[in-house]
């Protein structure tokens, strides 16, 4: 469900001064770039509004009617939270990465010690 926003979430986007684009994308899972065409649009899906809610730490509920009432979410949790499960994640993804490129150059020098026999065979 997409929801009216206009400018609103755009600006409190631009107006804080704590994060900029690339972190706050980072931190609800999309890149620099759909976060700033998503900002431009005029209306905006409501996991997106609730993801940056939560990113800022700002309330869009106040804001938008559709986000308040029984069925809706706590919008302001603690990012933080999330922040550390993603920085928990990169490093992880950086470590596999690592491990992956020792076993790279393992497998290469044993291909390369196999090939070398094989020619003075």
């Amino acid at each position: 469900m997409k929801i009216n926003v206009g400018d609103i979430v755009s600006n409190a986007v631009h107006q804080q001064k704590l994060k900029n684009i690339t972190q706050i994308a980072g931190e609800i899972g999309i890149t620099r770039v759909t976060l700033n065409s998503i900002l431009k649009s005029d209306q905006m899906e409501v996991k997106y509004i609730i993801a940056i809610g939560k990113s800022l730490q700002i309330d869009f509920s106040k804001f938008f009617k559709e986000l308040s009432g029984p069925n809706s979410v706590n919008i302001v949790e603690d990012p933080g939270e999330l922040y550390r499960s993603n920085i928990k994640l990169r490093e992880k993804y950086e470590t596999l990465l690592e491990e992956n490129k020792d076993l790279q150059n393992r497998y290469i020098e044993m291909m390369e010690k196999y090939i070398k026999s094989k020619k003075r065979m």
